[in-house]
């Protein structure tokens, strides 16, 4: 009973590599919120420019349906700050996940020059923010 106690015991750790490590898994719930901002002193008219190209650089992942941005609202306060939101299309219907396509939307956000991308990632009703604070 004592070796079948300490196999059983032993063999656990054994897979402790195949078992996720999040505490509570990321849901992949379709959609992308994306938080952006202008440098300081920028004009309203600079900062919805750019916001339209982030928009129109976020509809090219063929994963994105529509995108919906809002300045100088929530937890984006300032007339240079912006959160844009991208409605992705149902899971079974793409190639990556949501989790997945956070690293290229970053990147191709990141050639719109004059626009900061601060956050890339789930939107969270209870509270928005980056996932380590």
């Amino acid at each position: 009973m004592i070796a079948a106690a300490i196999g059983t015991f032993a063999g656990a750790f054994a897979l402790v590599p195949f078992i996720g490590s999040e505490f509570v898994p990321e849901a992949d719930l379709g959609e992308i919120m994306v938080q952006v901002n202008t440098p300081v002193g920028s004009s309203l008219d600079f900062t919805r420019q750019k916001v339209q190209q982030a928009e129109a650089a976020l509809r090219e992942f063929p994963e994105v349906k529509y995108t919906y941005a809002t300045i100088n609202t929530g937890t984006a306060l300032g007339k240079n700050y912006a959160t844009i939101f991208a409605k992705l299309s149902p899971r079974k219907d793409r190639k990556l996940s949501q989790k997945q396509l956070q690293v290229p939307i970053r990147e191709r956000l990141a050639r719109i020059a004059g626009l900061n991308v601060s956050y890339v990632g789930v939107y969270n009703a209870v509270g928005s923010g980056k996932p380590l604070q």
